[in-house]
């Protein structure tokens, strides 16, 4: 058994839980995956962890997922999606919207469904400054006039 232990985006700690051997742990299918990739993998002195580093850049995808309409019902002009596209593409070097509106659907505590359509707008970069995108999702739930407002950010790898 092993148990998996990230120490930053480009390094691995695989901890043996039991006390079976290296090579078998190796050849399991999740492990034997990474270390196909990695560049290089030592074992500690206690012979129970084994320290792997990756051959992979770990990037941040950052999504933003924008209201096309205001609570008002009003639809959000194109200018308010420009300006976002500009500070994201100053900030970052670049930024994809997907100007066709997606749909979402959602429960409300009432029970009522409420519809909403909504532009996606994305970020790739190395770093994700945490403090700086509350602040500009701060900044976003004003300019749009909502209550909430998803951000997600996901770890990807790219080939």
């Amino acid at each position: 058994m092993y148990a998996w232990k990230y120490v930053d985006g480009k390094r691995l700690t695989i901890c043996k839980t039991d006390q079976g051997d290296w090579l078998a742990l190796l050849f399991q299918p999740a492990v034997s995956a990474v270390v196909a990739r990695c560049k290089s993998v030592c074992r500690d002195d206690a012979n129970t962890e084994l320290a792997i580093q990756l051959d992979v850049h770990f990037m941040k995808l950052i999504e933003l997922f924008l209201p096309c309409q205001r609570p008002s019902g009003e639809k959000v002009e194109a200018v308010e999606f420009e300006r976002v596209e500009q500070t994201l593409t100053q900030m970052f070097g670049g930024a994809t919207a997907y100007r066709r509106a997606a749909t979402g659907h959602w429960k409300r505590s009432a029970g009522d469904v409420e519809v909403d359509e909504i532009t996606v707008v994305e970020v790739v970069t190395d770093s994700f400054d945490r403090q700086w995108w509350c602040e500009f999702r701060r900044e976003l739930l004003n300019r749009f006039q909502q209550d909430e407002l998803l951000v997600r950010v996901t770890e990807v790898d790219l080939l």
